[in-house]
């Protein structure tokens, strides 16, 4: 294919041959015909050339989380036998310019390696290729563009905060008490190991022989019967969103999910999405909700119920940009297998409705923003480790 410059140069030629006609100058002739063959000459040299390079194309890693980057390798081999020309290799990118790189001439069955960053900025697909090698003769008159490698995907998780879960000692939050005493009323009777003191612990429990000996009350720890379990849910009805209050909701159930799997809870995860099945894999709910739109839903408290069915004492958390404080106590009551239940709500302005967080039947989050959802977290549990982002490699 002629370029714009080779186009340019070819019609200078035709006006020159024109000129030389209407004025009888052979010296234009001369001109017109060196342009002319020029751009031919060139044309037939990048149509002609074949090249035989193979590329190959290694993502890693092919599942990120928001912000992070993954980083694309390939490999060009020239599998002809002669050296092949300088070519330059254009890989689009979904959402960005894409990336272009300029390889030298390479000698017959010789590698040239390169690399790219590939951006992270938004959850969902991102679509890389087909790439396209690009072949221009010396002058810049004629190109010739060919594919010569496929597509890759790279799917892009939502991003995520850790969330310190209470274990069955630590926290002074009203959560915390809360879990404990749940904790403690599911204990069995078989003594198991001593520890000091917390908030909330029943003082039936204490060991006063052994409190006796120690600057702290100590208490009888005993073997916990039932599974701690953790249902997330995110309402994705397009009613109770904006975009960007959409985007909080699916980081904080991330969030929760993630947090809670890390503390050694067992989550059992799902949206109220028509048809949607929860899961207890973690890699298929962050799938789900990196592919998640706000759409047609289920009634929160049909899926609130359909989770608790699971939970067997636990705890339940609806993540939603419902307004109404009065929802919670409607999925409370939608749960009966649940201890403990909390509304994280992602609507704008859902500090002023938070309020101290508590609500009949259970507990408001405030997580329109991710520093809200982690004060509103340390509230509830009093925890406050500071953390605010995710570990490096912690899926």
């Amino acid at each position: 294919m002629i370029t714009r410059y080779g186009f340019s140069l070819a019609v200078c030629g035709l006006l020159s041959a024109a000129l030389g006609r209407v004025f009888g100058v052979i010296e234009l002739y001369v001109i017109a015909a060196g342009l002319v063959s020029l751009t031919v000459l060139s044309t037939l040299v990048v149509l002609l050339s074949r090249n035989r390079l193979l590329v190959v194309r290694t993502v890693n890693p092919s599942r990120v989380f928001v912000d992070e980057s993954a980083k694309v390798d390939l490999r060009v081999h020239n599998a002809g036998w002669r050296t092949s020309p300088v070519l330059r290799l254009t890989d689009p990118v979904a959402g960005t310019i894409g990336a272009t790189l300029s390889v030298s001439p390479l000698r017959p069955r010789r590698d040239a390696h390169a690399s790219y960053r590939l951006p992270s900025e938004r959850r969902g697909h991102v679509q890389i290729g087909p790439m396209n090698a690009e072949r221009r003769d010396p002058f810049g008159l004629a190109v010739r563009r060919s594919t010569i490698a496929g597509t890759a995907e790279v799917l892009v998780y939502p991003r995520w905060q850790v969330l310190d879960f209470p274990d069955r000692w630590s926290g002074p939050g009203p959560l915390s008490q809360l879990m404990r005493q749940r904790m403690m009323a599911r204990s069995s009777d078989e003594f198991h190991s001593l520890r000091n003191y917390a908030p909330g612990d029943d003082l039936r429990r204490v060991h006063w022989k052994h409190s006796a000996r120690s600057e702290d009350l100590k208490i009888k720890q005993t073997d916990p019967t039932a599974i701690q379990r953790v249902a997330v849910l995110l309402d994705v009805d397009a009613s109770h969103y904006d975009p960007a209050s959409f985007e909080e909701a699916v980081s904080a159930a991330a969030s929760v999910a993630l947090s809670a799997d890390r503390a050694g809870f067992r989550v059992h995860a799902s949206t109220t999405a028509v048809g949607a099945a929860a899961s207890e894999d973690l890699e298929e709910y962050l799938e789900t909700l990196a592919l998640a739109n706000p759409g047609t839903s289920r009634p929160a408290t049909q899926a609130v119920a359909d989770v608790s069915r699971w939970l067997e004492g636990g705890m339940v958390v609806v993540i939603s940009g419902r307004s109404q404080p009065e929802a919670l106590a409607a999925m409370r009551n939608a749960a009966p297998g649940a201890d403990t239940g909390i509304l994280v709500l992602c609507a704008p302005g859902s500090s002023a409705q938070v309020g101290n967080g508590t609500t009949r039947g259970g507990f408001l989050m405030d997580g329109s923003t991710p520093a809200a959802l982690l004060r509103s977290w340390q509230r509830l549990t009093g925890i406050a480790s500071g953390s605010a982002t995710k570990p490096t490699g912690a899926l």
